[in-house]
């Protein structure tokens, strides 16, 4: 798999986006802010379309019908939760491939100021007043320990905001992995939260419930520049306010359940 410093190195390539959800949307946001937008050839997914299908007005075909060559790079814009299995299929058909959700936050927003730097969680649970991202895995992970159960429900409906179930599936298998490697092992420094400089949580919301569940007093984050809020970096499409998961089918009883779930943390570590 290639490794790529900067989008620059994909100046000269034609690009393949694999994949069309919510990773595939924030690299296509990337590509167009870096003037790139003319080299993608295609997108694609492991099974054809049974139709003609557009993602960003770019042509989706199954991965098997493209054809590539020595110029040609696959883009794997695509979760963590589902990386192994497509990395899988795609290395049977190339060399020139990259999985780029590890850079995206650092294409668009530059170098971090500050990497591996311990903040308070306390301090980090300021920022999730205005949504209830935090709330809805806390309400997971209270399932998974046999304190509620409607949790996983909760968590697998508020993904479904920018993902198919299948993958929201993984994901919350994911998470529990998380959560029983953090409580043996405690929390890994080489995968910090992401931060920017107002302490907006931009990427790590799953490490964030897992500190607070656990009463974790800091966690390790790297620090990026203000360039963005988090609302502008997201589109909405990872924020989950309390309208946006109304319009998807919570009820307000699950919404005041969630809301109350925030706010007992929120009371725990003193954020008022």
């Amino acid at each position: 798999m290639r490794a790529m410093g900067n989008p620059e190195a994909f100046r000269n390539k034609k690009i393949i986006i694999y994949g069309t959800g919510y990773v595939a949307h924030m690299f296509h946001r990337v590509l167009r802010m870096h003037h790139l937008q003319n080299n993608i050839q295609c997108c694609v997914t492991t099974s054809n379309p049974e139709e003609k299908v557009f993602f960003e007005g770019i042509p989706v075909y199954g991965i098997h019908g493209v054809c590539m060559d020595e110029q040609t790079v696959v883009c794997l814009a695509v979760h963590e939760s589902v990386k192994d299995e497509i990395e899988h299929t795609v290395k049977k058909m190339t060399s020139q491939y990259v999985w780029v959700y590890p850079r995206l936050y650092e294409w668009m927003l530059g170098e971090p100021l500050h990497r591996n730097v311990e903040i308070s969680v306390g301090r980090l649970l300021e920022g999730y007043r205005k949504d209830l991202r935090l709330a809805v895995r806390l309400a997971a992970i209270e399932q998974h320990e046999g304190k509620n159960g409607y949790g996983f429900r909760y968590y697998i409906n508020a993904q479904m905001l920018h993902c198919g179930i299948d993958t929201a599936g993984k994901r919350l298998e994911q998470f529990k992995g998380l959560l029983e490697d953090w409580k043996q092992f405690g929390y890994r420094r080489q995968f910090p939260v992401t931060v920017n400089s107002s302490y907006e949580v931009i990427d790590g919301d799953h490490r964030m419930a897992v500190a607070a569940y656990l009463g974790q007093e800091s966690i390790c984050c790297d620090i990026y520049p203000d360039r963005l809020t988090v609302q502008e970096i997201h589109e909405n499409g990872a924020m989950m306010s309390g309208e946006t998961l109304a319009r998807y089918g919570f009820t307000k009883k699950d919404l005041d359940i969630l809301e109350g779930i925030q706010r007992r943390y929120m009371d725990i570590y003193g954020t008022t």
